[in-house]
């Protein structure tokens, strides 16, 4: 609802080839395609962080943004139960 009213263009489960993106996130100059990954504790961070970037490089969910314009970031979220952590890229 926040990004509907703040006019942020965002799609979830994007489909793409090779799967699907958790999120899209369509900004004037930038987009983002996020990977949001689940932790046991926070010492897990820094693997599941590492898991959801390969993801997003390996299935190429960044590839259909590119030539449009816009500065791309490949997102790696990760999160506890209390916790969140985050890894980002520019391509």
């Amino acid at each position: 609802m926040i990004m509907i009213l703040t006019g942020i263009d965002h799609r979830g489960e994007r489909i793409h080839r090779m799967g699907r993106t958790d999120a899209v996130l369509m900004l004037e100059k930038h987009t983002y395609a996020i990977e949001i990954k689940y932790a046991e504790n926070e010492e897990d961070f820094p693997a599941v962080l590492d898991t959801a970037m390969e993801q997003i490089k390996v299935k190429d969910y960044y590839k259909p943004h590119l030539n449009q314009g816009r500065k791309v970031h490949l997102l790696a979220l990760a999160f506890t139960k209390g916790n969140i952590a985050f890894r980002e890229e520019l391509i």
